[in-house]
Order: structure tokens, then C-alpha cells, then sequence
């Protein structure tokens, strides 16, 4: 067969990596095919000849698509799956992984009895909860234990709905929830991920909003987060809160409360006051203080869980 010279190749451009289309290709192929031939064969796809063009043209275009999708993982704004976790990797974040749904147990029975980590016990819905602490029975015949579901996800678990003990344990008689369990989450989505890098660029910056915004989305298991301020003098109402006169709102789902704090002290302005239904006291320990360290109490939102509802 004679060179391939019909076909058109793949071409780089100031607006990136063009690849001829299938139709294209298609064209090229046969007409290459016909040369080799003499330039008498009939074209038709369903004659061997078309047959081998068409053979000959799907493995064209899937080496052009195949590098086609990898420039576009280069890109951050179009990247998935391993090359997004690359990208992320430069700016120091990782995608959040998914996480079950954890619920407090309220655990009854013949005080001094042990309940391990691993004990199992099965909520209303079917689905199994895990112990993930050991725990003794206390004289009063109860202990509360944190149990997470078996099946990553925000699976409900409503108040009460934890009631049943899977795997008998001699003296342990009975286990309820009280409350309802703090929903999971699943693996961040390609979309989620690329907003929290693109905001976390802001972390080498300090005393704006995007910079606070940054660092607390880069606190490990924080899944949202929102930054706002009142730089007026007077209380005012943003979004239905009352903010005070020259402060910082931070609301944030997810995380350890002594990390988000000292995220959010490591980028506030100085002098900055806060609002919000969490205080944590972050202590300043840079090059150059010794103990006792200047202490600074730190205040942010943890607001309550909403649930939302979609009717299809």
C-alpha cells in the first residue's frame, strides 16, 4: 500500500489541538486506498476495500481523540479523574474522599459489659452501622458510641432509626440514636474539586476574603465553605445574619474546628473581629514567641444541616 498522504493531520494552534473529523479521515483513507489500487476501486463502504478504510479510519481517529483528550487534561478547567488529582497535587490539595454517614449510639445494657470497635448494629433502612470505639457500659447502664454506616454516602439516619443490635454481645441489650446522624458525603465531584482549587490559588495571599476562603477549603474534610465581611461600623444583615461592625463571617461544613480556626487566624486581617456559633482559641506560635503564646479566640459558623428535598 502507498504512503498515507490524503489523510489531514492533527494541528496545533494558537486556541490548542484541532484533529481533522471522522468524515475527514474517512476521505483521506479511501482515496489513499484507491491510489495504491490504480485509482479504479469502488468506494462504497460495504466493498472489502471500503470496509478496510473504515478499519483503517477508526484507529486514526482514536489515536487523534486519545491525544486530543490528554491536551485537554493539561487544562485544570477540563481535567477528570487521575490528571485532576495531578493538577490538584501542584497546589498542594486533594480531592475530598467520600464518607459515611456517622450517628451517635445511645448503647444499654448490664453495666462493665465492653463493646468493641467493630461492633455491628442495623438501622430501620438495612443498612449496617460500625462501632469505631471501644467502649464499657457505665454504671448507669448506658454509654453512647459513635457508629458510622457501612455504605459511604449521605445516607439518612434519622433519630430513633438505629435500633437494632446485629451482632449479639452478651449483656449489651438494646441501642437507639437519639439524634439524627451527620449525613456523609460522596467522593467530591470533578466540578466541586476544580472550584476549591481554583479558590485555593488564594492562600498564598493574606487579609482578603478569597484568601480566608482558600485556606479553610483547604483544611482536610471541609466540604463548603462561605466568606463574608462587614466593613461598616454598624450591624448589618447579609443574607439574613447579623454580622458586627468591622468583622469576618466565615460559615464552614466539614473539618476539625481547631484547624479551621487557625486557617481562618493564619489569613484574617489584624484587627478583624468574627461572628458565628463556634469559638476556638488559636495560639500564636511563630519564630520568636516562647510559652505562655499570645492566644487569640477564634469565632466562625457551623451552621445547621438543611435538607433539601427535589420532587421528578
Amino acid at each position: 500500500m502507498a504512503d498515507i498522504t490524503n489523510v489531514p493531520p492533527p494541528q496545533w494552534t494558537d486556541t490548542g489541538f484541532l484533529i481533522p473529523s471522522a468524515a475527514e479521515v474517512l476521505a483521506g483513507v479511501t482515496e489513499d486506498i484507491n491510489e495504491a489500487f490504480g485509482g479504479v476501486l469502488n468506494p462504497a463502504l460495504n466493498t472489502p476495500q471500503g470496509q478496510f478504510a473504515s478499519s483503517e479510519t477508526a484507529v486514526i481517529d482514536e489515536v487523534n481523540s486519545t491525544f486530543l483528550y490528554f491536551t485537554n487534561q493539561v487544562d485544570p478547567a477540563y481535567a477528570t479523574g487521575r490528571m485532576q488529582d495531578a493538577i490538584a497535587r501542584i497546589y498542594f490539595i486533594e480531592r475530598n474522599p467520600a464518607q459515611p454517614t456517622v450517628v451517635q449510639a445511645l448503647c444499654s445494657g448490664l453495666p462493665g459489659v465492653a463493646i468493641p470497635t467493630g461492633s455491628l448494629a442495623l438501622a430501620e433502612d438495612g443498612n449496617q452501622y460500625l462501632c469505631t470505639e471501644d467502649g464499657v457500659i457505665g454504671v448507669d447502664g448506658t454509654v453512647t458510641l459513635p457508629f458510622e454506616c457501612l455504605v459511604v454516602g449521605p445516607i439518612p439516619c434519622p433519630a430513633g432509626s438505629l435500633d437494632q443490635i446485629y451482632r449479639a454481645i452478651l449483656g449489651w441489650d438494646s441501642i437507639t440514636n437519639p439524634d439524627d446522624g451527620v449525613l456523609g458525603n460522596n467522593v467530591e465531584s470533578r466540578s466541586a474539586f476544580e472550584a476549591r482549587r481554583a479558590a485555593s490559588v488564594a492562600l498564598n495571599s493574606q487579609g482578603s476574603l478569597p484568601s480566608v476562603l482558600g485556606a479553610v477549603l483547604a483544611v482536610p474534610n471541609v466540604i463548603d465553605a462561605f466568606v463574608t465581611e462587614n466593613a461598616s461600623n454598624d450591624v448589618q444583615t447579609i443574607g439574613g445574619v447579623s454580622i458586627y461592625p468591622n468583622s469576618l463571617y466565615v460559615a464552614v461544613v466539614g473539618g476539625d474546628a481547631d484547624d479551621v480556626a487557625q486557617a481562618i487566624w493564619s489569613r484574617k486581617a489584624p484587627g478583624c473581629a468574627y461572628n458565628g456559633n463556634t469559638t476556638v482559641t488559636v495560639y500564636d506560635q511563630s519564630p520568636g514567641y516562647v510559652p505562655p503564646y499570645p492566644a487569640y479566640r477564634v469565632s466562625f459558623e457551623i451552621p445547621d444541616p438543611l435538607a433539601i428535598l427535589f420532587a421528578v
